[in-house]
């Protein structure tokens, strides 16, 4: 569902960066709603190494962002 949901935000916004970031807040969500019943020490490392994957995207991502240049629409490539 959260690649679905990944896939629905990038067609809508032509960003992969929010599509990116939807898909890793779901899987954290999901994977802290795993953890509500009873959790197995995979499952826990799944969902802690989740965390850190979510801000390492976030922070290159918009890192990314910052140093390409913008370009006017009427500038040729």
């Amino acid at each position: 569902m959260a690649l679905v949901s990944g896939g629905v935000v990038l067609a809508s916004t032509h960003r992969l960066e929010p599509a990116l970031v939807a898909v890793l807040d779901l899987l954290l969500a999901a994977g802290l709603l795993r953890l509500a019943g009873t959790p197995s020490l995979a499952e826990l490392a799944i969902v802690a190494g989740l965390v850190p994957l979510r801000r390492l995207a976030r922070v290159g991502l918009s890192a990314g962002r910052r140093a390409r240049p913008r370009m006017d629409r009427g500038q040729a490539p």
